[in-house]
């Protein structure tokens, strides 16, 4: 359904060893958590579908939710231009989205387009907006498939200390651990993606149009006057491309080919800080 409003605690909460991620010990304990009891399925034949959000309204807010281990989000239906998402399935709101987490998986199945961990689609027309600490530990399925976000378009905002622990698994189109693609931007904009992580494995089964990245899959040249700033981003998961290894995969981004920055930067790409130990395959 809509959200207009503020979502706060819905879900399990946190539990105390979820920890900040920074650590070996502290990794395995967030594996560990989540809400293993309760179960719920999450199925439409059209339209935005989310496992808690279908569609996050311009003033809607997410603070504290999270989904649970045996829960299930899929759409059984390719309708153009719909997310999937496993907290929100599209997200048009500036207002902060802050500590979600998602635990099941999210499939969009007969080539649909835009699935991810948090948000399926985000396009945010009405101001910059905002992702923190935002974690998503399911497998996500389809076409243009992010960790995080699937596919975003307008204003630029921010994605920070973000972490995707599940398998991400393309059709075709571009997918990242992170974020899967920028379809197009708002011009003068600034996408920043700062202290992520990814953990999962990123592939893609087609060879049509089919990057794939540990953070970011694509951002393509018809994103003009836009620059996107990666810093002190981590992959570590396999990056797996298309079996005639006709398009591109790397640790960090994959494809990049906005042919200009945004008015008072001097690049339209910045990687700083930013390491992959990931291995292609």
């Amino acid at each position: 359904g809509y959200n207009y409003g503020l979502l706060e605690r819905i879900g399990k909460p946190r539990e105390a060893k979820f920890g900040d991620g920074s650590t070996t010990v502290s990794e395995e304990a967030r594996r560990a958590s989540g809400d293993d009891v309760t179960v719920m399925t999450v199925k439409a034949n059209k339209g935005h579908t989310g496992g808690l959000v279908g569609y996050n309204k311009s003033t809607g807010q997410l603070i504290d939710c999270a989904t649970g281990k045996k829960w299930s989000v899929t759409i059984d239906q390719d309708s153009q231009d719909t997310g999937a998402g496993g907290i929100i399935g599209y997200n048009s709101s500036s207002a902060e989205i802050l500590r979600c987490d998602n635990w099941t998986p999210v499939t969009k199945t007969t080539n649909g387009n835009s699935v991810g961990g948090i948000a399926g689609r985000n396009e945010v027309a009405n101001g910059n907006w905002y992702m923190e600490d935002c974690n998503n530990f399911g497998t996500i399925t389809g076409k243009r498939t992010g960790g995080i976000i699937g596919c975003m378009k307008y204003n630029g905002g921010t994605l920070y200390n973000c972490s995707n622990y599940g398998a991400v698994n393309g059709s075709s189109d571009p997918s990242g651990g992170i974020l899967g693609m920028v379809y197009s931007n708002t011009q003068n904009e600034v996408l920043n993606i700062a202290a992520c992580k990814n953990f999962g494995g990123v592939s893609c089964d087609k060879s049509s149009s089919s990057q794939t990245g540990g953070i970011v899959g694509q951002v393509p040249a018809r994103c003009v006057k836009f620059t996107v700033i990666i810093s002190d981003c981590i992959n570590t998961g396999v990056i797996r491309r298309a079996a005639d290894g006709t398009k591109a995969s790397a640790g960090i981004i994959a494809d990049f080919e906005a042919p200009s920055e945004a008015t008072g930067y001097d690049k339209a790409l910045l990687i700083k800080n930013c390491k992959n130990y990931g291995l292609p395959t």
